[in-house]
């Protein structure tokens, strides 16, 4: 029988700091211009944190936690970067009139928000 971790304290810590995180993403793009479309979007590939829109351009957002800065890259696999791609992809084909762009971002525990250009 698989164990439900939902309900551990450490799970919703983890929660609590994932949402934290998105939320010092949010700010820091609304303050460059992009407006947010989703929060925790579900596609039929995988959840998108964040996606943003600014004009004809269309951003999506992978947000990780930094406890760590020299652990940043430990954070996110190869699966979840191929993921988002992909997500990248079927939304290109859905909306073709739009420019997309997929980023990964890292927030530190100063809330921090550093991007890693994906797309």
């Amino acid at each position: 029988m698989s164990k439900n971790t939902s309900f551990s304290p450490q799970y919703k810590y983890s929660q609590s700091q994932g949402h934290k995180a998105e939320q010092a993403v949010i700010i820091e793009m609304q303050s460059r211009g992009w407006q947010l479309l989703f929060q925790r979007a579900k596609t039929s590939i995988a959840e998108i944190d964040l996606i943003f829109q600014n004009d004809r351009k269309i951003l999506l957002v992978e947000v990780k936690k930094l406890n760590d800065a020299w652990r940043a890259f430990e954070r996110i696999g190869d699966q979840q970067i191929q993921k988002l791609q992909s997500n990248l992809i079927l939304f290109s084909s859905k909306y073709p009139q739009f420019k997309l762009f997929a980023q990964l971002c890292w927030v530190d525990q100063k809330d921090k928000v550093y991007f890693v250009d994906l797309s």
